[in-house]
């Protein structure tokens, strides 16, 4: 049974959250921000939907003409917080799964710590400091990111737990816990968490032997049965995990063969979003590389990364206090102070990636090809402050005069930085007198610490000082913005498919596109882009889309392969550049931007639909030989006037007259009734992949890659019924992994 302390701590943390997002929970508001509504919002509908029509969520038919959906771990459909999703309300379901992560990492940063020897109030204070810092809200428009560094804390108690105990039960639990991250499948976070798994089981190497002697060395038979040991349970706990998630790996692995994910990124991309080397100082002060300006004039943000407009991780502030109390412990070599400053430093390290020869040597070793933005790294170093910081908070509470003296000490020179900084900042000394009175006050509490009030004014007063820093990580939209803007009222009744001309205006910088988006506001820009159903937003209100943009690289190889010849041909300035693409994907709707507006408000619609109703299945006119996707833009320069080409790999015939007499299509399969004069050949406008199926009558008949990423079939004379199926082994088997895996912890830990 947890003691009283325990119980008032957790609860406080709970209701923290509970107050902080108290709009989502009870006034219908909700998060919004980039990724969010764009992509997250729409693709959680997607797995809904098909669930709430009986269906397995095997296919997405919203994106690219179809994609997998269940073997692609971003759909997370394997997730249990998730399942939040399938409330009866799916804008309140949406946003409760994000605020339950926010509860699980104050929970589990609270039991770390609880375990690492602080008290509760200090255990608290970390927890506390954790859910409002500037590196975990930053990830609040990135939920994958978000969601596994939620389970961090918590994976790494249950882990160290079940090193030093080696109980069937810790281990069997850790190995649950650890399984979350591998299902939502975010590697870089995953990564770090094994990685300090990993440094910690074989922390005894390097430390001192505990009667003082000098360092042991690793042939010490004690220490090597020890490590042996740690190590072994390590490992067991890799494996354990990963046969829990086998629901999700299996597939998913299955699945990077024929995606994009399998293929090395070039190093640009790798190295993108790389942390210049001062952004740490953002710990100490928050948003300071958005006050200070450029040559242009601009803010310093802005012009810090390359090929980037601003940073992945956009706030680092992790509060003053914080801050200066891991400097202290660190200057003063309190216990713990090597592990802390070693985990900083390689993470800083890792987190600057170009800025040092470290990432192109691994990436010409070909260790990090196909991991990006290397700047998610510094999620550890935040993380290790904020844990290192509550233990010195605690050891200080504790009567540790010599750690108190170190802060104070730490403080006061701090103070007297910002003095100075403040007295020649001219332009920004607004900000820095502000940096000053935080400086002073955290003076004042550490002197007055001892008293019997402070400890808790610590704990209130830094969070207060963390949520108003990082409240614009976190904005929040009324209800009404989360429902079908009028531009819905305006398509055809579904299923249409979609193409989002605007987004390749707007990517391609067209002048009347950039009229409605420079210089508007924030709140302006996103309520025209929710008006404007930008980027994938379609799909939340059951419209399919295709030839739109893979923001997050997981689309099928061929599919990107079209995507890039459509790009192919508008970078070339070709009038109609999209419009054979259009045919081939079956688009009904393009989403394109009206001539702009002098006044734009938050009721604008930038965009109008403007349908052209090409058919999804239709039979061929002509066939053309195409078994690569040069040939196919090849013969799309040749023939781009023909009404249906079939391009694919088979000997070319001339194909008599069908038509298309019914279509009935559910998420993962689909019935056609075709009438044909003679031999004919079936365009079936949906995206190719090893697990669909087709028979005519019954009977099987091969499904044949054409027009580069979508299918065909060549039909009989006569009246016939077509039909597909979607169906992937690959589920059924990690399933039945991680079901005997589930039985054999659960034995294991009856041990």
């Amino acid at each position: 049974m947890w003691r009283s302390p325990d119980k008032r701590a957790l609860a406080f943390l709970a209701l923290l959250v509970v107050v902080l997002y108290a709009d989502i929970l009870f006034a219908g508001r909700g998060l919004y921000l980039l990724d969010v509504l764009s992509y997250h919002v729409p693709m959680k509908w997607i797995v809904r939907d098909v669930v709430a029509h009986g269906e397995l969520p095997l296919w997405n038919r919203f994106y690219s003409a179809g994609q997998p959906l269940a073997a692609n771990p971003a759909y997370e459909v394997f997730y249990p917080p998730q399942w939040l999703i399938w409330l009866p309300g799916y804008q309140f379901g949406f946003q409760l799964h994000i605020v339950v992560h926010f509860v699980i990492a104050a929970w589990g940063m609270f039991l770390l710590l609880r375990a690492l020897g602080a008290r509760a109030l200090a255990a608290a204070f970390g927890a506390a400091v954790f859910v409002v810092s500037g590196p975990y809200l930053s990830l609040a428009t990135k939920l994958p990111l978000l969601f596994s560094l939620s389970w961090m804390p918590l994976a790494l108690h249950c882990a160290r737990k079940a090193i030093l105990e080696r109980r069937p039960r810790e281990v069997a639990v850790a190995a649950l816990v650890l399984s979350m991250q591998l299902i939502i499948g975010e590697p870089t976070v995953a990564m770090q968490t094994w990685l300090v798994i990993l440094g910690y089981a074989l922390w005894p190497l390097f430390q001192r032997a505990a009667s003082g002697e000098r360092r042991a060395g690793p042939s010490t038979p004690a220490r090597r049965s020890l490590l042996a040991a740690r190590f072994k349970t390590v490992v067991l706990l890799g494996v354990a995990a990963a046969l829990v998630a086998a629901i999700q790996l299996v597939p998913a692995l299955d699945f990077t063969r024929d995606s994009v994910r399998s293929e090395p990124f070039e190093f640009r991309v790798v190295s993108n979003w790389s942390m210049p080397l001062v952004r740490p100082l953002e710990m100490f002060l928050p948003s300071v590389f958005r006050t200070l300006t450029n040559e242009a004039g601009q803010p310093a943000i802005s012009s810090m990364y390359a090929f980037r407009s601003d940073a992945f991780i956009p706030e680092m502030y992790i509060g003053l206090l914080v801050a200066l109390l891991a400097v202290a412990g660190i200057l003063a070599g309190s216990r713990g102070a090597g592990a802390a400053a070693f985990v900083v430093i390689a993470s800083v390290i890792f987190a600057a990636g170009e800025h040092t020869p470290l990432l192109k040597v691994l990436y010409n070793l070909h260790l990090f090809r196909s991991l990006r933005y290397p700047e998610k790294f510094i999620l550890t170093a935040g993380f290790a402050l904020i844990v290192w910081a509550a233990l010195i908070l605690d050891r200080i509470l504790a009567g540790d005069r010599r750690l108190l003296r170190a802060a104070i000490t730490v403080a006061a020179i701090w103070l007297g930085i910002m003095a100075l900084t403040t007295l020649g900042a001219g332009a920004t000394r607004g900000y820095f007198s502000l940096q000053l009175l935080r400086a002073v006050v955290v003076v004042t509490l550490l002197i007055l610490v001892r008293r019997r009030p402070i400890p808790a004014a610590l704990l209130l007063l830094s969070v207060a000082d963390l949520a108003w820093s990082t409240r614009k990580q976190v904005p929040r939209m009324p209800r009404a913005y989360f429902d079908a803007p009028p531009l819905v009222q305006q398509l055809p009744s579904k299923p249409a498919r979609i193409f989002p001309e605007a987004y390749w205006e707007a990517f391609d910088r067209d002048p009347n596109a950039m009229a409605w988006i420079v210089n508007r506001t924030e709140e302006v820009y996103w309520w025209t882009f929710r008006n404007s159903l930008g980027d994938h937003l379609p799909a939340r209100f059951g419209y399919e889309l295709v030839m739109e943009d893979d923001v997050d690289r997981t689309a099928l190889k061929t599919t990107d392969a079209l995507l890039e010849a459509m790009k192919t041909l508008r970078a070339r300035h070709t009038i109609g550049a999209e419009q054979p693409f259009l045919k081939m994907g079956g688009a009904r709707v393009r989403l394109r931007y009206k001539p702009s507006e002098e006044t734009v408000t938050n009721a604008s619609t930038p965009v109008e639909a403007v349908v052209v109703d090409n058919p999804r299945y239709a039979f061929a006119d002509r066939i053309l030989r195409a078994a690569s996707m040069s040939e196919v833009l090849a013969n799309l320069d040749a023939h781009r006037g023909m009404e249906t080409v079939a391009m694919a790999d088979l000997e070319p015939f001339a194909p008599a007259r069908g038509e298309v007499t019914s279509v009935t299509e559910s998420a993962n399969a689909a019935r056609i009734g075709v009438r044909a004069a003679g031999q004919a050949f079936l365009v079936i406008s949906v995206t190719a992949h090893r697990y669909w199926s087709a028979t005519i009558d019954g009977k099987p008949a091969p499904l044949i890659l054409t027009n580069g990423a979508y299918q065909g079939l060549v039909v009989p004379a006569g009246e016939h019924v077509v039909e597909m199926r979607y169906r992937n082994p690959m589920l059924w088997i990690g399933a039945a992994i991680s079901l005997l895996a589930l039985i054999g912890l659960g034995v294991f830990a009856r041990r």
